[in-house]
């Protein structure tokens, strides 16, 4: 029994959350039921709930310290060979300089961010960034587990 859907499908769930940390179960409890109907082993589930729970709490974070904050929006995508988990925050942006170094929106200097950093360790693939749209400041958090690869954690026995 096949349990993704066709590669010409995309299943999307979205969430649109206050920019606060109490309600952080939300995305978690959606993580669980969106790779618990992907098949995916429980002990990955529970790796990518700390993940994502770490990069909405720096999203939350960056933003109070950036940006005029609208809501956190967290967006699952299924598609039949991986599960995408774009966690983002826009508002308008207040101080540039700042918002162009943030280690959180540069690959590069993610070894900083010890936050970041063990996240990283838990997902199997992730990237960060900053886009401007109509005057406004996106920082987002992509985290991507892949179907059907070796588990994640069975990498590190």
């Amino acid at each position: 029994m096949k349990r993704c859907p066709p590669k010409d499908q995309l299943e999307q769930v979205g969430l649109l959350l206050p920019l606060h940390e109490r309600y952080l179960t939300i995305p978690r409890l959606a993580l669980g039921d969106v790779f618990d109907k992907a098949g995916v082993d429980v002990c990955d589930i529970a790796g990518y709930k700390v993940a994502l729970t770490e990069a909405c709490r720096s999203l939350i974070h960056y933003s109070y310290r950036h940006l005029e904050p609208h809501r956190l929006q967290v967006l699952f995508t299924t598609e039949s060979d991986q599960i995408t988990i774009l966690s983002s925050v826009g508002g308008e942006c207040y101080c540039t300089e700042q918002v162009k170094t943030h280690p959180v929106l540069h690959h590069q200097a993610a070894v900083e961010d010890l936050d970041l950093l063990f996240m990283a360790s838990l997902v199997d693939n992730y990237r960060t960034g900053l886009s401007r749209y109509n005057g406004e400041c996106i920082a987002f958090i992509e985290i991507t587990k892949l179907l059907g690869a070796p588990s994640h954690n069975s990498k590190r026995r």
